[in-house]
């Protein structure tokens, strides 16, 4: 029931709740069902002030999966929502609801223009974590390769945090492209060997119509892997 009496109590409810994360985030919840005008700005508040830890992101997806349904009353989130982005189990979740503004034009870069060079820096740590684990990868495979060592075990590191994080910041940071501390940033990805997050990059700077070498297209135009991904990319931007 969406009657006016219903978000005041849940919130008297949440502020009496103690440390108990389970009904926190059952409340949480709740408070995202009623889709109105105030709920960004009460579930804002709650976040940013008494946010409660998750005992899985489970939890977290719950309450911003309301969101998406009604992307113009998440707008009002941020960008004092990306402070939570300091915990581990809030941040992937926040800066993906916080990338699908961004790509829905709901969210102008003047609006979190201000927190541009945090949003940098931590896009160029989150590089450093991706190169320095895609390294370990690499010697590890180069030993297991090695006939000495074939039979070794295979310890390869996962970089899929580092992956989504990066494909987040590539979109968040494009309309600041041209700056050069962001440029400095999209030089750097350009140089990984993922080919997901480089055709991630390519689309997205098309789709800014930032100029992209037709050379970039022929390579991935000859793996067989990755020719019809982006024979998709490019009829979605029209340069088919």
């Amino acid at each position: 029931t969406k009657d006016k009496k219903v978000l005041p109590f849940l919130v008297e409810l949440y502020n009496k709740s103690g440390d108990t994360s389970n009904l926190q985030f059952s409340i949480l919840n709740d408070i995202a069902e009623q889709k109105n005008a105030s709920v960004a700005k009460i579930i804002d508040s709650i976040l940013t002030n008494n946010a409660p830890i998750p005992s899985s992101e489970y939890e977290v997806s719950k309450i911003f999966y309301s969101f998406y349904d009604t992307l113009k009353l998440a707008v009002n989130l941020f960008p004092n929502l990306l402070k939570l982005t300091k915990y581990d189990e809030y941040k992937d979740k926040v800066y993906t609801l916080f990338t699908t503004l961004v790509d829905s034009n709901l969210m102008p870069s003047k609006k979190y223009i201000e927190n541009k060079n945090d949003l940098v820096r931590e896009a160029n740590e989150t590089l450093k974590r991706y190169n320095s684990k895609e390294q370990k990868n690499e010697i590890a495979k180069k030993n297991k390769d090695d006939d000495d060592n074939k039979y070794s075990y295979n310890s390869d590191v996962s970089t899929y945090d580092e992956r989504m994080t990066l494909s987040n910041f590539l979109h968040i940071l494009m309309p600041f492209y041209n700056e050069p501390t962001v440029k400095t940033f999209y030089d750097k990805l350009a140089k990984v060997k993922d080919d997901n997050l480089l055709m991630d990059l390519y689309s997205e700077m098309l789709l800014r119509k930032i100029t992209v070498n037709d050379t970039i297209w022929m390579h991935f135009a000859k793996d067989a892997s990755t020719r019809f991904p982006i024979y998709t990319i490019l009829k979605k931007v029209e340069r088919l």
